[in-house]
């Protein structure tokens, strides 16, 4: 007892030094991508997007009575307790390959610090449960792991049915997972009957799965439940992505960019994790190589090198999410894994070093990376946790008319209007719908029936955007856009900024003169909450509100120049860089 009171006691430690960071600058916004969905689903229940993610809407679920400012606060709580545990897993499976105490706390902190696992680990997305799973095999597999025999290979297949039930990238843990089921296998004196136990343990771990049909019933119009998942061959469809494609990233055709995205790689890596990491874990990789005395079979040592190519820059070379900031955060989150992958080889590659110095030296090292970290880190949590892209998707709800029609796309608004209006309950009477998800027939039912009359079905795998907005505008609903990319409705109908919106006139309406258009604007945009770091271009997902709120003033300033008013012109290109408002020229 002595022995685990003291192979606990440093990982405890660190969750104690992490658990304000963590807490404090918890999401208590929308944050973009994924993570407006499973705020919703934290808030309401249902069904997410393929591959449903059970295991993680599960702990949602478990935890949504969590008390908190609001439902994405509450989501984002939740998930910063699955990321302490990836912090002490991360430490003691360094510890379990063999490094020592202070190798493995300098990993964890390094890990539990870096940007990117940091903001993750404080906002709802599944990733961080798949590191918590991860860094659980990673233990597991060591040579000198806490479970030994069928004991080891029963944990192992139950984490990979886990796995699978949360995040499916947990498959490129194979080389390292089964490495440590066959060392099980040989540990166990009937061989049979624990490789018969890995087996069963997989297929308990995928009994999350058994939820998602449990989900789909009920009152679909104040919850999200994503396809008809009713019978096991609809489990079945969900658990493949069907709807996506196995290496897809996002709905729709986008081609890999395999160079752009192994450079993401790399740069993340070199960034968040402080370039140290990336760098002790090859000294290891290139010290095992080398010596004939090594330490670790070469078989396991391999096996976790080809885990993280296979996580790392081979995932990233086959899988696509477009090109953008907005991609570019897609891709970003599953760069986590790699990275975590590279904390234990790294406490290993500066074993030699922390042998050799003083307790007081470790002392100091450990304190000024926690602390170094932390300076480093968290400017950048605080300005990913800034309000802007709920502030917008709340100015866009309100400037709606009642029962109007928004056309949009990209996650960022899909599950970004979802939340805003199921988990938060605000302007339910506005329907927004995604042209590319009419494809399918459950969406296509579901705002066809909030509607109220049958949308046109897509042709030949196409679908008329057109023939949609007429007849959206045909049934007497003011229609809007919230960009130019419906370029074939931009193109057809006229279009006028209308806010944070563009308007969609019938054909027979004539557009209104620059002065009206002004004039709305400016009743508009006082009752907006606008950022100013949506002027900033790099940010992740801050061109679709940046575009919106200066979109009217420079349309408004094109208008007046074509009509030779110069200095009305003036007063709108002033106004596009968002300030000030409401001044006079």
């Amino acid at each position: 007892m002595r022995r685990v009171a003291r192979e606990l006691a440093s990982p405890l430690g660190l969750v104690t030094v992490l658990a304000p960071l963590y807490f404090v600058t918890a999401a208590r916004t929308v944050q973009g991508a994924d993570n407006g969905e499973f705020c919703t689903l934290f808030a309401t229940g249902g069904v997410a997007h393929p591959s449903g993610y059970p295991l993680y809407t599960l702990w949602l679920g478990m935890l949504s009575g969590l008390r908190a400012s609001t439902p994405a606060q509450g989501a984002a709580l939740a998930t910063a307790i699955l990321g302490l545990a990836a912090v002490a897993l991360v430490h003691l499976a360094a510890r379990a390959w063999g490094a020592r105490p202070t190798s493995a706390a300098l990993a964890a902190s390094i890990y539990g610090l870096a940007p990117l696992a940091w903001d993750l680990a404080t906002q709802a997305e599944v990733f961080t449960l798949n590191a918590v799973i991860a860094a659980a095999i990673l233990m597991g597999a060591a040579p000198a792991g806490p479970v030994r025999g069928a004991a080891r290979t029963a944990y192992l297949g139950l984490l990979a049915g886990l796995g699978l039930s949360n995040h499916h990238t947990i498959v490129l843990l194979a080389p390292i997972g089964l490495w440590g089921a066959w060392l099980g296998v040989r540990e166990s004196r009937w061989k049979l009957r624990a490789m018969m136990l890995g087996v069963l343990a997989v297929l308990v771990g995928l009994l999350p799965y058994a939820s998602i049909p449990l989900a789909s019933p009920g009152d679909i119009a104040n919850r999200w439940v994503w396809g008809n998942v009713r019978t096991f061959p609809d489990v079945l469809a969900h658990f493949r992505r069907a709807d996506y494609g196995t290496t897809r990233l996002v709905v729709g055709s986008v081609r890999p960019r395999p160079l752009h995205q192994i450079a993401g790689l790399l740069r993340r890596l070199l960034v968040d994790f402080r370039v140290i990491v990336p760098a002790g874990a090859l000294a290891f990789f290139a010290g095992e190589a080398r010596r004939r005395d090594r330490a670790l079979p070469p078989l396991g040592t391999a096996c976790l090198c080809a885990s993280f190519l296979l996580s790392g820059p081979v995932f990233a070379s086959v899988s696509g999410a477009g090109e953008g900031p907005s991609a570019d955060a897609i891709a970003r989150r599953f760069q986590l894994l790699p990275g975590l992958l590279l904390t234990v080889p790294f406490a290993l590659g500066i074993d030699p070093l922390v042998r050799r110095a003083t307790p007081l030296v470790r002392g100091v090292a450990l304190a000024s990376v926690l602390l170094g970290s932390i300076a480093l880190g968290l400017p950048e949590i605080e300005r990913e946790r800034r309000p802007m892209l709920e502030n917008y998707l709340v100015d866009t709800l309100r400037t709606a008319p009642r029962g109007a029609v928004v056309i949009g796309s990209g996650d960022e608004q899909v599950f970004g209007f979802l939340y805003v209006q199921l988990a938060i309950g605000l302007r339910q009477d506005v329907v927004f719908l995604s042209p590319i998800m009419l494809h399918y027939p459950w969406y296509h039912w579901r705002i066809s029936g909030a509607l109220g009359f049958e949308l046109p079905r897509p042709k030949n795998g196409s679908l008329d955007t057109v023939e949609l907005s007429a007849q959206i505008l045909a049934h007497g609903r003011r229609l809007f856009l919230t960009d130019e990319g419906n370029f074939a409705i931009v193109k057809r109908f006229t279009t006028f900024p209308y806010g944070t919106l563009l308007e969609v006139l019938p054909p027979s309406v004539p557009p209104p003169p620059p002065e009206q258009v002004e004039s709305a604007n400016l009743d508009l945009f006082p009752q907006y909450s606008i950022d100013p770091v949506v002027l900033e271009p790099d940010r992740a997902w801050s061109a679709i509100p940046r575009n919106a709120y200066t979109r009217p003033w420079h349309a408004l300033a094109a208008a007046y120049a074509r009509a030779g008013n110069p200095g009305a012109a003036a007063l709108n290109a002033r106004r596009a860089t968002l300030s000030p408002w409401l001044e006079n020229p």
